[in-house]
């Protein structure tokens, strides 16, 4: 990615993985908690695994534009979309932490 789009494209390249890892960890973290969305978080721990496997493939090859990767992204942030729907529906309270930092308390 370095040599095709600069330092630029390639900050911007891992900002992106970096953003949906993130998302992935939110829903381990959240989903975990409630019994129902135990697949939500069993299907995000196998993605972020597809995707480690897809980076260290990609230190070797050149796999910027291989499509199955932003696939796995696309299905990491629908399935963040459903638990937090899923959440919200069931009104499962947030741990304390969580709502001071919802009401501006640090």
């Amino acid at each position: 990615m370095l040599g095709e789009h600069g330092y630029v494209g390639l900050v911007l390249y891992l900002l992106m993985y970096l953003v949906v890892w993130r998302n992935g960890t939110w829903v381990i973290k959240h989903a975990g908690k409630v019994p129902e969305l135990e697949w939500a978080t069993r299907l995000v721990r196998m993605l972020q695994v597809s995707l480690i496997g897809f980076m260290v493939g990609g230190a070797f090859l050149s796999l910027a534009y291989f499509d199955v990767p932003y696939y796995v992204m696309v299905i990491m942030v629908a399935t963040r979309l459903l638990v937090q729907q899923t959440l919200k529906e069931h009104a499962v309270p947030a741990p304390a932490a969580l709502q001071k930092e919802a009401q501006g308390v640090a």
